[in-house]
């Protein structure tokens, strides 16, 4: 049995989502939309599938997330540029977006996960190889100039709820540059704003974000003890890149936009109603 810090309720292995309940998205969720995407990809090869919007929503159903949007994605060509707090920010973005992700290098090396990327045909970055980087940047302004809208996380990594990490910016080259007219960028604040009804203190961040040495496992049996979890996303209005000075002036704009959007979600929404 475990207790949460400052949290009152006492956990045990059983008070989680049921597998019952968990089985009940999944099962038709990999059993039929992922072979459905699978003959998508193939037969529209240079076109974004549609399916792994369903997929993440019912996923979210399966993990007991409930996402509230504010604001509205923006159409035709864009990168939207979110803070990263866990795992849990693929489905709950991804249920709303017609996006490929950018994502760590680092993940294509676990087979499942790799797989499943490859359904959303996720673009992978090295972030360490300096030398790459170069080729890294033009890949995404590539995808971009291509019509294909991409989602990152420009952080890298996740962050322990409290604020964004700072951004990364070499990836931001290009659009600041004008290398993929006609792309727009909009900033996307997600925040935890509640778990089981209740105001998501920072008690509760440790089991809400993925931070420290946590695997993949350990994070999801942890959240699941959560049972539910409100989040809301926050799509700020989206700005044209290339009327920023530079790469890091856009990252700059993208940082403050999503940290200010992420603090009004944690007083607003988080208050009780």
């Amino acid at each position: 049995m475990e207790t949460e810090p400052g949290y009152s309720h006492v956990y045990s292995y059983a008070d989680r989502i049921p597998w019952e309940r968990i089985l009940f998205w999944l099962v038709p969720a990999v059993v039929i939309l992922v072979p459905l995407n699978m003959l998508s990809m193939r037969l529209f090869p240079r076109r974004q599938p549609v399916i792994p919007k369903l997929f993440h929503r019912m996923l979210n159903h399966a993990i007991g997330v409930t996402v509230r949007k504010h604001g509205t994605p923006a159409s035709g060509t864009t990168l939207f540029i979110a803070n990263h707090l866990s795992w849990t920010d693929i489905p709950i973005l991804g249920q709303y977006l017609r996006a490929r992700f950018v994502a760590k290098a680092e993940i294509s090396d676990a087979k499942a996960l790799a797989f499943f990327c490859a359904q959303q045909r996720t673009l992978f970055v090295n972030r360490e190889d300096k030398r790459g980087s170069g080729e890294q940047k033009n890949m995404l302004t590539a995808t971009l100039a291509g019509g294909d809208s991409c989602i990152m996380f420009p952080e890298a990594t996740t962050n322990d709820g409290r604020r964004p990490r700072p951004f990364k910016t070499p990836l931001f080259h290009g659009l600041a540059s004008g290398e993929a007219p006609g792309v727009m960028v909009q900033p996307v604040s997600l925040a935890f704003t509640r778990v089981r009804a209740m105001p998501a203190t920072r008690a509760r961040w440790p089991f809400l974000c993925w931070i420290g040495d946590y695997t993949v496992g350990e994070s999801v049996v942890d959240w699941l003890r959560l049972r539910h979890v409100r989040a809301d996303v926050v799509f700020h209005e989206p700005v044209d890149p290339t009327g920023f000075k530079d790469r890091k002036a856009l990252a700059r704009y993208c940082y403050d936009t999503i940290q200010r959007g992420y603090r009004q979600a944690m007083s607003d929404y988080a208050r009780p109603r």
